[in-house]
């Protein structure tokens, strides 16, 4: 009898040994593949992902020559800590027989805006060993609702601009026509203070496909400190002849000087076929017929004065001209202007 329970026993021990055995050996770890560069959506570690089934990658490195992934695993937890222990509350892949690495697909639970999510991997190689997990990567989820979107727009109020004003395009400054090529204009810009000028740059006015529409044929630049220019100096004189285009546009590099206002004295004007050019409102308004159409004037799109940094220092400044301008034509009442002359923007 003894020797029935002493047989029994013994084989009731192999049987468990047996069973040990075979549950360790089907879990051998393989150290001959490694995990690496695992990626979410083409990223590592990305912040706001905003689709609900992110794709998940990863490479794997061996020295064995033919090592290959027969299979794998993805656990995503929504704590690291959890995720270390190896419980995963939002996708458990499970044993997946495949060889595929990149864009594995998320099919855990639905995602959620603004949430951070956790995962790591591992696989099986060519002889069925199990490979240990990969390091922990992570991913956060952006906005994914229109709900989440809690921002309110900001911007300037609406405004009611006539039609006819929404398509202006600024020109510069246009003077007043006159009937003699030879009558003086000027323009003066008060700098507000004594400023030290370095150079001054005259730009012509782009019109009727001219680059340099009636820039002014003879003109000398003075400056003072006084605003009806009882004393003065000159900087610039183009007066011994007719003013010849050589560049996109005028520029006087002078000795440092000091000063609070600058004046183009223009003393020999452009002739214009255009009767709209202007006229001043002391005067009747000429007729297209009166003087033969000889009618001269001169334009600009912009009056820069530099100082020694290069700043404008004509920059919204206010500006004076001589005599006014009248235009019975919308058009051009709203796109020629003195304050054009100063606004910092090349027409």
């Amino acid at each position: 009898m003894k020797l029935n329970y002493l047989i029994c026993f013994s084989l009731l021990f192999f049987s468990i040994n047996c069973l040990a055995f075979n549950r360790e050996t089907s879990t051998v770890k393989s150290n001959d593949i490694t995990i690496v560069n695992l990626r979410c959506e083409y990223l590592i570690n990305p912040l706001g992902v905003d689709v609900k089934h992110p794709r998940l990658s990863w490479e794997l490195e061996s020295d064995k020559r033919g090592q290959k992934q027969l299979a794998y695993q993805v656990l995503v937890a929504s704590d690291s800590i959890s995720l270390s222990k190896n419980m995963s509350d939002v996708w458990d892949s499970g044993k997946v027989e495949s060889n595929q690495t990149n864009q594995i697909t998320f099919n855990g639970k639905t995602v959620q805006s603004q949430k951070f999510y956790y995962w790591k991997v591992r696989v099986w190689d060519m002889n069925g060993n199990v490979s240990n997990w990969s390091s922990v990567r992570y991913w956060s989820m952006g906005l994914l609702n229109k709900e989440d979107w809690i921002a309110k727009w900001i911007g300037a109020k609406s405004q009611n601009v006539p039609k006819e004003s929404q398509y202006n395009n600024k020109f510069g400054y246009k003077s007043n026509i006159s009937t003699k090529p030879n009558m003086a204009k000027w323009i003066i810009v008060d700098l507000g203070k004594v400023e030290t000028i370095e150079e001054i740059q005259l730009y012509p006015a782009q019109f009727e496909k001219d680059n340099f529409y009636l820039f002014p044929k003879q003109f000398r630049i003075d400056i003072s400190n006084n605003e009806d220019f009882h004393k003065f100096s000159s900087i610039a004189d183009e007066n011994a002849t007719d003013f010849v285009k050589k560049n996109k546009f005028y520029k006087k590099k002078i000795e440092p000087v000091k000063a609070r206002y600058v004046r183009i004295l223009v003393s020999q004007l452009k002739k214009t076929d255009s009767i709209n050019l202007g006229y001043t409102g002391m005067e009747p308004r000429p007729n297209v017929d009166d003087n033969n159409g000889n009618y001269y004037g001169y334009a600009l799109s912009e009056f820069k004065i530099l100082n020694e940094k290069g700043e404008n220092l004509a920059l919204d400044k206010h500006v004076m001209v001589s005599g006014s301008q009248v235009y019975n034509d919308q058009y051009l009442r709203d796109n020629w202007s003195k304050e054009s002359l100063v606004d910092g923007f090349l027409k």
